[in-house]
């Protein structure tokens, strides 16, 4: 009889299933931080256009 947890194929898909979690949730805060980073660039330059009139 196996002990839950102890079998290899089990901690195999753990891992596979933490990975890919850690994998979407990165992806999804560079996600952000590009549309942050490209939405502060384009406040700067408005700010930099109304000032140069």
């Amino acid at each position: 009889m196996m002990v839950p947890g102890t079998d290899p194929m089990f901690h195999r898909h753990l891992v596979a299933a933490y990975a890919a979690v850690w994998i979407i949730q990165l992806g999804y805060l560079a996600y952000v931080g590009k549309k942050w980073f490209a939405e502060r660039r384009g406040e700067n330059a408005a700010k930099k256009k109304a000032g140069a009139e």
